[in-house]
């Protein structure tokens, strides 16, 4: 049985506010409100610069290289904005969190899919390149495919498959620049 010991300088008297009046708290208030604020300005305007300067920068190095837009955005554009997903799910699994870094990658893309296509198109089409529709998009379902089994069986994705995976995804850019989408459409839609 332990007995709290009070302070030598305790008194009974109530705890002091650290705001003296309603005035300094308002004050406060509005500080804090501004300040918020013009960080979130500044975030916005960051924000904003980035992307178009990702987006140009993307279009640009398109035209310079004799490559599509679409190529580029499936290349480039989409590995920069993956960097921070691969950093998260990098980080999990060195941790040993393997539910944060699958959940990232799963997360993200149904995100991708549902959310920022949804929302693209909602705000003014997305128009679908003649490539993406008839070579990406069956890339993204074999990938989703081959995935699912991985996944279920066993429920760990080994070294050896995910090997395997980045194997296969720099087959993927490969084919993207040497016009490998080109030739299978020749092939396949004449």
């Amino acid at each position: 049985f332990h007995q709290k010991v009070r302070p030598e300088n305790h008194t009974n008297q109530p705890r002091q506010n650290r705001w003296n009046s309603k005035n300094e708290f308002r004050r406060d208030a509005v500080i804090f409100l501004h300040l918020r604020l013009t960080t979130l300005r500044g975030w916005r305007v960051a924000h904003d610069f980035g992307a178009d300067f990702l987006v140009e920068g993307a279009s640009d190095i398109a035209r310079a290289a004799g490559v599509s837009e679409a190529v580029i955005g499936l290349s480039l554009v989409a590995v920069g904005t993956s960097l921070p997903e691969l950093a998260v799910s990098a980080l999990a699994a060195f941790r040993g969190h393997a539910g944060v870094a699958v959940g990232n990658v799963i997360g993200s893309n149904i995100s991708n899919l549902l959310l920022i296509l949804g929302t693209t198109a909602v705000l003014g089409g997305a128009p679908v390149a003649e490539q993406i529709a008839r070579y990406d998009v069956w890339i993204m379902v074999a990938a989703t495919a081959v995935m699912v089994p991985v996944m279920v069986s066993g429920m760990r994705i080994s070294r050896g498959e995910g090997m395997a995976f980045l194997a296969a995804y720099v087959l993927y850019i490969v084919s993207l620049f040497t016009g490998v989408p080109a030739m299978i459409m020749g092939v396949l839609y004449g």
